[in-house]
């Protein structure tokens, strides 16, 4: 049977990946003018409710396996006062009780996007409702290390770093989509309004993952992860190696193929598949994350 450990890691990349998603591809959206905005953000309905149904079900498995992790097996992982316990009084409940709420306000922006697609459910409801739910996991994460002041420094730091990260990888799929609408003469000219937009969030958004990656580290560790000997420390930096090739891939993209889209044809094609690689490297780090995130520093 599997760890109560390894499951939590399983729901850990489930949230992250319904969450992150759902905050990016929501974000970019909102860059893309006219009314090729509703029709984008249309298209990427189904991603959306699939990304809602893993952050529910990641939230909701997350309490039980919690328990099981806490009590050293799945024998009292249903427990009624054993869920109770860990729901009321614990931190890492009291994180688990804030993520729950704002699952909930998700699911009901779905529900209501069945019934009036035109009132509530728009992608501006739906990146903020994302942003306040990636608020969770700071709240019983590494940065509960510290305290005082400099733990509310940490959590906004990570906070923020989450935000970047997902902007970058929730919009990778949205924009791989808009790539098509330039094969479109009716919509390649919002295409390119919009893709020119993310190229700029874009950049803003490496940086804040840079500095705010190199802050998380030095807050956690003091330094550069240098013991050889620490799984968190070693995964880091495969980690790290990964955003990494990410960045070289994206400014292959915006300062090679971009500029040639008008005049190579190849080009359009290059860009497609890199970014179907830069949605595998995000998966990637999304999964070391929900690994090494569990475990100690040192």
């Amino acid at each position: 049977m599997i760890s109560a450990e390894a499951a939590l890691v399983g729901c850990r990349f489930a949230f992250y990946l319904g969450a992150l998603f759902l905050w990016g591809a929501a974000s970019v959206c909102l860059l893309v003018p006219g009314d090729l905005q509703a029709r984008l953000w249309h298209s990427l309905r189904g991603p959306v409710d699939v990304a809602i149904g893993l952050v529910i079900t990641a939230t909701l498995a997350t309490l039980p396996v919690r328990s099981a992790a806490i009590t050293g097996g799945w024998g009292r992982a249903l427990d009624p006062a054993t869920l109770q316990l860990v729901a009321l009084q614990t931190r890492i409940g009291a994180a688990w009780r804030y993520q729950l709420g704002a699952a909930l306000l998700l699911l009901f922006l779905a529900v209501v996007s069945r019934s009036r697609p035109q009132c509530l459910a728009t992608s501006l409801t739906v990146a903020l409702a994302a942003a306040f739910l990636l608020a969770a996991p700071v709240l019983s994460g590494h940065a509960a290390l510290h305290g005082g002041w400099l733990q509310w420094v940490h959590r906004a730091n990570d906070w923020l770093h989450m935000l970047a990260g997902g902007f970058w990888f929730g919009a990778l799929y949205p924009v791989w989509r808009l790539l098509g609408h330039l094969e479109e003469r009716d919509d390649r000219s919002s295409a390119v309004i919009g893709l020119i937009n993310f190229s700029r969030a874009g950049h803003i958004a490496v940086a804040v993952i840079i500095l705010t990656g190199i802050s998380n580290t030095w807050l956690i560790l003091g330094g550069w992860p240098s013991a050889a000997a620490s799984l968190y420390q070693m995964l880091l930096w495969v980690k790290i190696a990964l955003a990494a090739l990410m960045v070289g891939i994206a400014l292959l993209n915006r300062y090679r193929f971009v500029p040639m889209i008008g005049s190579d044809a190849r080009a359009l094609r290059c860009l497609k598949c890199y970014t179907i690689l830069e949605i595998t490297l995000a998966i990637g780090v999304m999964g070391l994350v929900a690994a090494f995130g569990m475990l100690s520093p040192a």
